[in-house]
């Protein structure tokens, strides 16, 4: 029984591993967003609005979804 639980929970930190590697590249995409927008000299890239916008959202939706994934699992995690 306690091999049974070890396994779930190697198995959970293994998902808010891959969690927190999303989240990182999320948090990327907010910063590179938010450079584009105030800066005076963006990266070349950064020259749209469409496509710093699109950073902004993907990168924040992807954030509130990792954030609350990783929330539920640390809840499992503790019970």
């Amino acid at each position: 029984m306690d091999t049974l639980n070890s396994n779930t929970e190697d198995e959970i930190q293994k998902k808010i591993t891959r969690l927190v590697f999303v989240d990182s590249v999320a948090a990327t995409m907010v910063g590179f967003g938010l450079y584009g927008k105030f800066s005076d000299k963006p990266l070349p890239f950064l020259n749209d609005a469409l496509v710093i916008n699109s950073l902004l959202v993907i990168g924040g939706v992807m954030m509130v979804f990792c954030g609350y994934k990783v929330f539920t699992l640390l809840m499992m995690r503790n019970k």
